[in-house]
């Protein structure tokens, strides 16, 4: 699965990289996102993250495992 992942190294960037596929906890789902907005409070915590944070919050998809 690919995911917007922090560099970590200060700079307000992100790479698309593959990272494995979640399990959902009996009370969670997966959720294929087919949209994602990044927004300013994401943006402004970038520098401020280790590497590997995921931004994207506001996302739009549909359920495909759990529920």
């Amino acid at each position: 699965m690919l995911a917007l992942v922090n560099r970590g190294d200060g700079t307000p960037a992100v790479d698309l990289v593959e990272v494995p596929e979640p399990t959902p906890a009996d009370h969670e789902v997966v959720v294929g996102v087919q949209a994602v907005a990044i927004n300013r409070g994401e943006l402004r915590l970038l520098s401020m993250r280790d590497a590997g944070w995921r931004p994207g919050q506001d996302v739009a998809g549909v359920i495909v495992k759990g529920a």
